[in-house]
């Protein structure tokens, strides 16, 4: 399961909703973008870098930004964008087929029809 930007920072301010999703499960993802995200609130550096150690980072190459174009193009010829962060998200997890784990569900939803799968 790969936790987005707003999981993850429900993870580390003790959502317990969050935790409890993420306590029944082996491995948690994170995609660089979420890192980003997530790294620039108001966070010392170290708090960050333990994010690459607690979980695994799923990388963004040729196939996910291809992917990412794909949906980014067919989003705007139905009219449907969201944000360029979430289109990447959605493709980095889609083409690993992993689970994303959210509570922005308004955006993430229009990205189930290219396979997105949400916990």
């Amino acid at each position: 399961m790969c936790l987005d930007t707003s999981a993850l920072i429900e993870l580390y301010t003790d959502n317990e909703d969050i935790v409890d999703i993420v306590e029944k499960r082996d491995e948690i993802c994170v995609t660089p973008i979420t890192i980003f995200e997530f790294g620039k609130r108001k966070l010392p550096l170290v708090i960050i870098e333990d994010i690459n150690k607690d979980h695994i980072t799923l990388t963004l190459g040729y196939p996910e930004i291809i992917l990412g174009l794909k949906i980014f193009k067919e989003l705007v010829k139905k009219g449907d964008l969201i944000n360029d962060n979430d289109i990447l998200i959605g493709a980095i997890c889609i083409a690993n087929n992993v689970p994303l784990l959210t509570l922005n569900k308004k955006h993430f939803k229009k990205l189930e029809r290219f396979g997105l799968k949400l916990v």
